[in-house]
């Protein structure tokens, strides 16, 4: 870990809302990004759909880093319909669709790609790095999560009238850097602790079923004498 990051010894009050070291701004969402729709293009234009081109929907946005989609378009689509190619490094949210009713998908592209409707895309403007964009959505999706609210026909909807107003603690640009890289690091080794702990699950997981198959096919008495069971996968039994 870090251990060289400055303290604040200063801080800007903002009543009981917040407080915040010198040289950090409070800004809502509208001020700092551009936002770019989607849409689905005719699923009857064939020539629409034989693309390499990205085209992201809620269903791919089960991981933070976007490189690839389920679904593709082709350039045509992009020209012959409102789509616009949203940028590498713009940041995902899913604004409509039930798993609103649980959290708020956030994730940040890699490459250039589309998206459908029920996304937005947000494009970070000068002053502001979008991986910390990425990060600080993810950091205040339970304010996000309270501002869903339910349509008509019962799916869950994110207005975009609602989070384009939602404040965030801006630091100077050399100050995201420092969070981001602080915030990438501790991110691996947390990833790196959670996959050594799967691996060790896996393996207590087939020492487990190994005690089960020893214990229900020889018993408990490692002594015992064994015979064979004249069974081919069994083998010797007491």
């Amino acid at each position: 870990m870090f251990t060289n990051l400055r303290s604040y010894p200063h801080t800007m009050g903002r009543g009981a809302k917040l407080a915040l070291p010198d040289g950090w701004l409070v800004a809502p969402l509208r001020r700092l990004v551009d936002v770019r729709g989607g849409m689905t293009p005719s699923m009857a234009r064939r020539e629409f759909w034989d693309g390499g081109v990205p085209w992201v929907t809620p269903k791919d946005m089960k991981r933070p880093l976007i490189s690839d989609s389920i679904d593709h378009i082709s350039t045509t689509a992009i020209r012959e319909t409102s789509l616009s190619l949203v940028p590498a490094s713009a940041v995902l949210m899913v604004v409509r669709g039930m798993i609103l009713a649980r959290h708020v998908p956030i994730a940040r592209t890699l490459r250039p790609a589309t998206i459908n409707q029920d996304m937005k895309a947000l494009v970070a403007r000068p002053g502001l790095l979008p991986e910390f964009l990425h990060y600080v959505l993810i950091g205040e999706n339970l304010r996000l999560l309270a501002l869903v609210s339910e349509s008509g026909h019962g799916t869950r909807k994110l207005e975009t009238a609602l989070w384009r107003e939602v404040e965030l603690a801006l630091p100077p640009a050399d100050e995201q850097a420092a969070i981001v890289k602080y915030l990438a690091h501790a991110h691996a080794r947390i990833d790196r602790a959670i996959a050594a702990k799967r691996k060790l699950i896996a393996l207590l997981d087939e020492q487990k079923q190994a005690i089960i198959g020893r214990a229900v096919t020889r018993g408990l008495d490692p002594t015992a004498p064994l015979k064979e069971s004249c069974i081919p996968w069994l083998g010797q039994v007491p």
